[in-house]
């Protein structure tokens, strides 16, 4: 792991892992591992496949428990926080978080829902046609043959590029 960026100002710990441990299928995949991050600072995770790259993000999203140590952000554990910490994290892992056999408008419904964030079936269907993506889109019972996958990537990349 490396740090990649720093940005000047706030140098408090926001992100904090001390002395993490993650154990998987008997076989343990890191042991000790501390670091701490200030506001604006990124940290690069890089290695072989199954050293537990994922397993560490899915670990500082809470999304599973170490072995041991804790992770901390702003100071207070995150298991203790729950839906507090979720609001303020995006995790984008390698694989789409969507699902073919849901359309669009059901797949970013549920991520609403997820993020806590109210979405009627207008403010959806909305967002759906700002990015001319029809409500229907789904690889299973789409009449056009689109896939979800593929139209809510498609949304993304439009939604993150410069002028989006």
């Amino acid at each position: 792991m490396q740090r990649a960026y720093r940005k000047k100002g706030d140098n408090s710990h926001v992100l904090e892992a001390a002395d993490l441990e993650c154990e998987r299928g008997g076989r343990t995949l890191f042991l000790g591992l501390s670091f701490a991050l200030a506001g604006g600072e990124l940290l690069r995770i890089a290695g072989p496949n199954g050293t537990g790259k994922t397993s560490l993000l899915r670990i500082l999203c809470g999304l599973l428990s170490p072995s041991a140590g804790e992770v901390r952000w702003k100071g207070t554990p995150v298991h203790s926080l729950k839906e507090e910490y979720a609001r303020q994290l995006v995790y984008l892992g390698h694989a789409p978080a969507v699902k073919d056999d849901l359309t669009a408008a059901e797949n970013l419904s549920i991520a609403c829902s997820l993020a806590g964030l109210p979405a009627s079936e207008a403010a959806v269907r909305a967002a759906l046609e700002r990015y001319g993506l029809p409500g229907c889109c789904c690889a299973k019972r789409c009449p056009c043959g689109c896939s979800t996958s593929r139209s809510l990537r498609s949304m993304r990349r439009r939604s993150t590029s410069p002028g989006g």
